[in-house]
């Protein structure tokens, strides 16, 4: 059955879809699940113009209980089990994970959470969705065990209910009806917390606020808290402007959003970023001979070396050229540093080995070698120093380095006429430069670097990020060099020659690299993508990180389509095929969505939420978890501003309380919510 078919047949039905990204969860509509309809003219056009998209299920009408993981235990109790078993609509994740689809009873109103029901089960009811069959993701597809059908859901046991309704805030208790439930230690001030925000959400100010707490803390909270703490609460929210509010409780960084909040795609499996040829041969070799492998690190440094070897030779007829800004990011000791001595041990082998650097000195370094060379790969460690200067309003060199070196990247397929120099004299005009860059950083050290002024300015966006986890067991290499065979068709591509001939070092007429009619049409579709999540986008940087996705996405299919010609005897001749579009779009898409994720996490949009940020690193490295005493000690901070912050993270529905008995007087723990 096709996506098409599928999303008909639910809508018949009676449940409203809608599309989402091929192969990802993330919505296509402007509004996400809120444009979901159960029209079929409607669904017809959504899968016309983009057939493959996955389907999403709008929530609300229907609970979804999602649990995550194949051995994930809840619930424990075996009548609870047998009971949610009963689902009349149950399915299988990517991850093995269930889904469990349950109508929602009359006059009740759920809502969304995320591993507040139990560890690593959300929640999805109103303004919420999943995705759902034939839908699919890098880790597999989505499968009915029970499909639904024309008899309908089942309403949710009792227990469940129940527990659903315990999680509820305040506004959704009141309009099921549920007040008389009573609200006890530990649960209080996140409650009170929830429910200011949601009014302030609407407009009202502390003193109108605060009369609903007083009204809700005397009916509910068993003992109730102290008026002065109610105030105190209604002044905290009072803080923030409503429209703030407003877009802190509805974006990602927000946690309780009116979509379903993606948690990011994970770090793509290695495998996934090797294609045949020249990639694939390359990372076999350090397979073979790095003492600790890191094939995602070996993946970009091929990627780094291959963008050389086409340097101011290939192009696009739409005037893409294969130069790349590489990042990749893996722990110290992980092997990262292997690809750099590859990458010299080529250079040397093909004769070019002033070509390659291993540090940025200046911006006019930079100018005057690239006017020297008029290609270069630089190879840089510890990148995130660059970005870290530049986000603590470095010197002028580091701005100066920052801007020359998206001055180069926006005009390889054109001329750059570097700074003048001391007496007036004027730097020879490049024309077509090819700068390459593979840098490299500890991620967490990259992550802490960012700031919205450095997500918006260009240079990371137009950057393809490489994640690695882990480390591999160590060994002892076997010392092999290079196969003469690959060095040769290496030295073949460095020395192929333009229209230009000779004068190709001075003058570059590159070749133009064709796409069959198939991968055109994908290309198209990709950049429709693409474009309609740049549309429906609130953010800022997120905007500036989408809209170089497909630009990046063509340099990757010219690496692609070059590494699979690599083996050719004759002069190469690289096409652009539908595969190659597929696995760069791939590449691109996925990289994009973890940098916009990582944004999320770890660049502020003020004060209180950078220090927001570093409360939940802390409960990170924690476990997720930590008493206030605890935490008041590793981030040593008052225990007023800690306060302020906890409650500006349970507000955004971040961080919870909770009181807990350890033997004797009850201790209050922070929980960081997403772990």
């Amino acid at each position: 059955m096709t996506p098409l078919e599928a999303a008909l047949n639910y809508s018949e039905l009676g449940y409203k879809v809608f599309p989402c990204v091929p192969g990802q969860k993330y919505p296509l509509c402007q509004h996400g699940c809120l444009d979901a309809t159960d029209d079929p003219l409607q669904i017809e056009n959504w899968w016309t113009k983009s057939p493959d998209a996955n389907i999403g299920l709008a929530c609300g009408e229907i609970i979804a209980i999602d649990i995550d993981g194949e051995k994930n235990p809840w619930p424990q109790d075996p009548e609870h089990a047998a009971s949610l078993g009963q689902a009349q609509a149950v399915a299988r994740t990517p991850s093995g994970g269930m889904h469990y689809l349950f109508k929602c009873p009359e006059g009740v109103k759920i809502g969304n959470s995320t591993s507040k029901l139990a560890d690593k089960v959300d929640v999805r009811g109103k303004n919420g969705y999943i995705v759902v069959s034939p839908s699919s993701t890098e880790r597999g597809s989505y499968e009915w065990i029970q499909p639904p059908d024309e008899m309908g859901l089942s309403e949710p046991p009792g227990w469940l209910l129940e527990a659903l309704l315990e999680l509820q805030a305040p506004e959704a208790m009141i309009e099921a009806s549920v007040l008389s439930d009573s609200i006890g230690r530990g649960g209080r001030n996140s409650t009170m917390i929830s429910l200011a925000g949601a009014l302030r959400r609407r407009g009202c100010d502390a003193y109108e606020i605060l009369p609903t707490l007083k009204a809700v803390n005397a009916r509910r909270c068993d003992p109730p808290l102290k008026d002065t703490e109610l105030r105190r609460i209604a002044q905290s929210v009072e803080r923030y402007e409503p429209d703030q509010l407003a877009q802190a409780m509805t974006e990602d960084w927000a946690g309780q959003d009116s979509m379903e909040k993606p948690r990011g795609p994970e770090i793509l499996p290695p495998e996934k970023l090797i294609c045949p040829g020249f990639v694939e041969q390359y990372v076999d070799y350090c397979d073979k001979t790095a003492p600790y492998f890191n094939m995602s690190m070996c993946a970009a440094g091929s990627y780094a070396m291959l963008a050389f070897l086409m340097a101011r030779k290939w192009r696009l007829k739409s005037g893409a050229r294969p130069n790349l800004y590489i990042l990749g990011l893996a722990s110290s000791g992980s092997g990262k540093d292997w690809p750099r001595k590859v990458n010299r041990r080529i250079f040397t082998k093909i004769g070019k080995p002033e070509h390659v650097a291993d540090t940025f000195a200046s911006g006019e370094g930079i100018q005057d070698m690239m006017a020297l060379r008029r290609a270069m790969l630089y190879q840089v460690d510890e990148m995130d120093c660059l970005y870290r200067s530049i986000s603590n309003n470095g010197n002028h060199l580091q701005e100066n380095l920052f801007q020359t070196l998206l001055s180069f990247f926006t005009s390889s397929d054109s001329t750059l006429t570097p700074r003048s120099k001391a007496g007036g004299e004027i730097g020879m005009t490049i024309n077509e430069p090819h700068l390459t860059i593979f840098g490299t950083a500890i991620p967490g050290q990259f992550w802490d670097s960012l700031t919205d002024r450095i997500m918006t300015n260009g240079l990371l966006a137009r950057s393809i990020i490489i994640e690695s986890s882990g480390r591999s067991r160590g060994k002892d290499p076997d010392g092999e060099d290079l196969p003469r065979e690959f060095c040769v068709r290496c030295t073949r591509l460095a020395n192929v020659q333009t229209s230009c001939g000779n004068l190709s070092d001075l003058t570059a007429t590159p070749h133009v690299m064709p796409c069959t009619p198939d991968a055109m049409e994908l290309r198209a579709s990709f950049r429709e993508e693409m474009d309609d999540l740049y549309e429906k986008e609130t953010s800022e940087s997120a905007k500036a990180i989408l809209a170089r996705t497909y630009e990046v996405s063509l340099k990757l299919m010219m690496i692609h389509a070059m590494s699979r010609e690599f083996d050719g005897s004759g002069p190469p001749k690289p096409i652009v095929t539908p595969d190659s579009v597929e696995w760069a779009k791939h590449i691109a898409f996925h990289q994009t969505m973890r940098l916009v994720h990582g944004s999320i996490e770890n660049v502020a949009i003020n004060k209180e939420h950078a220090e927001l940020i570093s409360i939940k690193k802390a409960l990170a490295a924690a476990g997720g978890k930590l008493s206030k005493y605890d935490l008041l000690r590793v981030t040593r901070r008052k225990a007023n501003d800690l306060k302020s912050i906890v409650d500006y993270g349970i507000m955004l529905g971040d961080l919870s309380t909770v009181e807990e008995s350890t033997g004797g007087r009850p201790k209050t723990f922070i929980i960081h919510n997403s772990r």
